[in-house]
């Protein structure tokens, strides 16, 4: 039986996830309380699966549809029924788009059979190697006088990686009061290299991970992106985590090649997947 879940009733789904799958507490808690809509199916008693969908975007035109069904109840079609179920009467979207987070042939199949098509492929990264040498970057952290040159330096470095990939809108952020309140809470940890009055560089040192990192397009081209990371390294060094992670999109060749050079390994591979229109 495929059920609808109240607020309050949220949290089977939570618990089902946060058993069953490798993901973090912060990151299902994220995607079971911003859905629209959230089921459950169960079997006998039990929860044998469970599926989020999410609208999003300023027009609300596109959505995300995340389903897990667990191992033993694969290939009985629940999948099909919970995914029809959170689908139903989605109206006229852009597109819908899920996630695989396992390079599992029968999952893949899943998606592709229902309609939806490869988009990108996320993987996440874990550094293994020993304690980089501090270089010679004159490095400062966020102040709210930069805003405006942080968001645009931020915006114009994503924006092919985001055109080529159709990541809708091209730029990544607006410089807005939601964007300026975001960076105050997180000035201390986001470290940024000036080149005179312009913003060369910028990466985020999190607990545990490294976000948020560019070199601004007339910056690049001299080494400025590795000795960037080597210091990010060296501060999460300092604030207790030696294996930070990262995440970038396997299209990402050039950066890629700078993580796993200086020690990085991929520790997952997350497939999305999209389908045009609604189901």
């Amino acid at each position: 039986m495929i059920k609808l879940l109240g607020r309050g009733e949220r949290g089977k789904a939570l618990e089902v996830l946060l058993a069953d799958c490798e993901i973090d507490r912060e990151n299902a808690r994220f995607c079971i309380d911003k859905s629209d809509k959230v089921l459950c199916c169960e079997v006998n008693g039990q929860i044998a699966g469970c599926g989020t969908f999410r609208l999003w975007g300023k027009e609300r035109t596109r959505a995300d549809a995340y389903l897990y069904v667990r191992p033993e109840r694969r290939g009985s079609g629940l999948g099909k029924a919970v995914l029809e179920a959170l689908t139903q009467e989605s109206g006229n979207l852009e597109f819908i788009s899920t996630r695989v987070e396992t390079d599992s042939e029968q999952s893949l199949r899943f998606f592709q059979k229902a309609g939806f098509e490869p988009w990108y492929t996320e993987l996440i990264l874990r550094y293994e190697g020993s304690r980089p040498q501090d270089g010679n970057l004159e490095l400062t952290t966020y102040t709210t006088e930069l805003f405006e040159r942080y968001v645009e330096a931020l915006r114009i470095s994503f924006y092919e990686m985001r055109r080529s990939n159709d990541f809708k809108p091209y730029l990544c952020c607006e410089p807005d009061e939601a964007k300026a309140r975001e960076l105050e809470e997180r000035k201390d940890s986001i470290l940024v290299l000036m080149d005179g009055e312009k913003l060369a560089a910028s990466i985020i040192v999190g607990e545990g991970y490294l976000d948020d990192f560019f070199v601004s397009p007339g910056c690049q081209g001299q080494g400025l992106g590795r000795q960037m990371l080597c210091a990010a390294l060296g501060k999460s060094f300092d604030n207790g985590y030696p294996h930070p992670s990262l995440s970038a999109i396997e299209w990402n060749k050039r950066a890629l090649s700078l993580y796993f050079s200086l020690g990085f390994h991929v520790e997952k591979r997350v497939n999305f997947l999209r389908l045009s229109g609604s189901l």
